[in-house]
């Protein structure tokens, strides 16, 4: 009788500890990231090839400055060159625009110099997308 009242001690210390090993295994299995069912990134927050930065400007600097069509192509070049060269840490604004300046004509400068002046800046308010931090579009929440 001794044996059993000693075994069935045992049988429920083990259910216990196999019961709390059980919880601790599956909150860690269920708090992992499911990927499979996140949606893409909205589209600004893609990483974009080179050539899709190239493109993008040439065309953009084609509506604003009117380019011909040599000096768009001479654009993506330059743009194209300059996003294989650099990543986002050694990225230069200015001597990208320089370089862009380089095959404008004078009245095309003084366009592109006036977008330059009112392009939003880096750490500027975004015109799309989720505030940063500090940053509210339409003033601060109203406290509740």
């Amino acid at each position: 009788m001794r044996a059993i009242k000693g075994f069935t001690r045992f049988m429920r210390t083990a259910m216990f500890v196999l019961f709390i090993g059980s919880m601790i295994a599956g909150t860690r299995l269920y708090s992992q990231d499911d990927r499979g069912d996140r949606k893409p990134p909205p589209e600004g927050m893609m990483k974009h090839t080179p050539e899709d930065i190239a493109d993008h400007m040439s065309k953009m600097l084609e509506d604003k400055l009117s380019l011909t069509s040599d000096q768009k192509t001479q654009v993506y070049d330059i743009v194209l060159n300059y996003t294989k060269e650099h990543d986002r840490s050694t990225f230069d604004h200015k001597e990208l625009d320089a370089k862009i300046a380089e095959v404008l004509t004078q009245e095309q400068k003084d366009k592109f110099q006036e977008f330059i002046k009112n392009r939003p800046k880096k750490d500027g308010p975004q015109k799309d997308g989720p505030p940063r931090d500090g940053e509210f579009k339409e003033g601060p929440p109203e406290k509740f």
